[in-house]
């Protein structure tokens, strides 16, 4: 991944990271799958490669969202998503077990 972009999470990712006998480090992807690196175990959750942390909080957040896609910024979360007034309707990146699509007005 290329490290001056924000990661971008979905429950495909952060999933894995949610048991809780898991210590040291683990593979993990940032960019949606198509790359790995490895992440660190953390008091509040996971170390990203950037120094950014995934807290758990957030992990429950991502989880709780199967319809959606978030990127890390910052240490905060972001739901990618947007509206166009020029089409009247609402985007939204959607995972999926490969490949993101785009959710177009919820359709």
């Amino acid at each position: 991944m290329n490290s001056s972009l924000a990661p971008v999470l979905s429950h495909y990712q952060t999933r894995p990271l949610t048991g809780s006998k898991i210590s040291g480090t683990m593979p993990f992807s940032l960019d949606l799958g198509l790359t790995r690196c490895m992440v660190a175990r953390h008091p509040d959750g996971w170390q990203l490669p950037d120094g950014q942390v995934l807290t758990f909080a957030n992990i429950e957040r991502i989880n709780a969202q199967e319809t959606g896609c978030f990127r890390l910024s910052g240490g905060e979360l972001v739901k990618i998503e947007a509206f166009s007034t020029y089409t009247n309707r609402y985007y939204s990146l959607m995972p999926t077990a490969k490949a993101p699509t785009m959710l177009i007005s919820g359709i």
